[in-house]
């Protein structure tokens, strides 16, 4: 719009052309020591994944709490409702049967409100913490883009904290919703299929066994 930005502490003023090389130069500069800063930090998190020692490993979900030293314990009023979660799914119940249920119940959300979102069952039915055990960097951020980790280095810490859901059960329901799920990756891409997953269809329970 035909103004122009001094910088007094460069003295630099983007009205003169002889501003411009110097504004390129330092502009330059600027985006390598961020890169520099952003390896840095990213360094520092992997050296405390790898010890151990990361806050993540300490992160709670529904259905645990802090207790000594920060470490995560059960907490009974909220796993109850995961392990519901969890039967309901193998029982054969979908998604939106399963927030149907805790609406109709007045179970409240991990926000505390009596509306559940789709997501939020989807997340509780995906996260492996459940079953005592951490994967860090599951997924990483990407030009501002929550993006799948399938190309880095993931971080696993089996027996982590006390269990809610048996691990044979958390694997049958990845399982089950892999073949509920309308989509299917080809060579060409992702494709539908042809037909969809009933909800009246239940888990032999003898096959988890």
């Amino acid at each position: 719009m035909g103004g122009s930005v001094y910088f007094d502490e460069e003295n630099i003023d983007t009205a003169s052309t002889d501003s411009e090389l110097l504004i390129s130069i330092l502009s330059a500069y600027a985006e390598a020591e961020n890169d520099s800063r952003r390896e840095n930090q990213y360094w520092s998190i992997i050296k405390h994944l790898e010890d151990g020692s990361s806050e993540i490993y300490k992160r709670k979900c529904f259905g645990y709490k802090k207790g000594e030293n920060d470490t995560l314990v059960i907490l009974p009023s909220e796993a109850t409702i995961v392990q519901k979660i969890y039967e309901l799914y193998i029982s054969g119940y979908s998604i939106i049967g399963i927030k149907k249920y805790l609406e109709e119940n007045n179970i409240l959300s991990p926000s505390d409100k009596p509306t559940w979102c789709k997501r939020t069952i989807e997340q509780i039915l995906s996260n492996e913490k459940y079953t005592g055990n951490i994967i860090a960097l599951k997924t990483y951020t990407q030009d501002g883009k929550r993006i799948e980790n399938n190309d880095k280095s993931k971080y696993l810490i089996s027996e982590n904290h006390p269990a809610i859901i048996p691990k044979e059960i958390f694997d049958a329901v990845q399982a089950e919703k892999m073949r509920r799920t309308n989509i299917t990756k080809t060579e060409n891409g992702n494709l539908r299929k042809s037909t969809k997953y009933s909800s009246k269809q239940k888990i032999n329970r003898e096959d988890l066994k």
